[in-house]
């Protein structure tokens, strides 16, 4: 009889499957360890997509600017707020010489907020940190030549948009490779 109740209670329990139950914690604690470990890869890679994002979303806001202001036939703009992370575009009141009050009567598209994890600087060289900037679309087709850095928490520079060249008025965006220092 002791036999039996000592089998009984200390033979390896088993799931429907055919796994005991010990094999089963074992693999739990092997998964929990490497989930663990991958954690702060996940929020780096969370972050770097944060960034590319806000880059992305900028670009489309400049082309819908420039769109838009080759078929409606007025001056369109994207005005970016530096210190607050936010952007917005707005149309002015004619073909060119817009009056500066008409872009904040003629809002396309209200603020859009940049994630907490994006700091953006101005102009090619990144060295403007603060104030307001401006990318206009005029209805020929062209654009002011303008850059907007997009940096990290730590200052580290991750992508920059702009418009080279005003008379083709196209938007580029370049990823910042910190092995060679240069825009890619």
């Amino acid at each position: 009889m002791i036999c039996k109740l000592f089998r009984l209670f200390f033979r390896p329990l088993r799931c429907p499957t055919g796994v005991t139950l010990l094999e089963l914690l074992a693999v739990i604690g092997l998964m929990s360890l490497l989930f663990a470990f991958s954690l702060p890869a996940l929020g780096s890679f969370v972050k770097s997509s944060q960034h590319k994002k806000a880059a992305r979303d900028i670009v489309i806001a400049i082309r819908l600017a420039r769109s838009l202001a080759t078929t409606s036939g007025l001056e369109h703009r994207v005005e970016i707020d530096m210190s607050g992370r936010r952007f917005r575009l707005a149309h002015g009141d004619r073909y060119s010489g817009s009056a500066v009050n008409s872009y904040d009567q003629n809002i396309v598209l209200d603020w859009q907020s940049l994630p907490l994890s994006v700091s953006l600087r101005a102009n090619t060289d990144c060295s403007v940190d603060s104030g307001s900037i401006f990318f206009h679309a005029n209805p020929n087709g062209t654009a002011n030549t303008r850059y907007l850095c997009i940096l990290d928490e730590h200052e580290t520079f991750q992508f920059r948009v702009g418009i080279p060249y005003a008379r083709t008025g196209k938007v580029n965006i370049h990823r910042w490779a910190s092995g060679s220092q240069t825009w890619r």
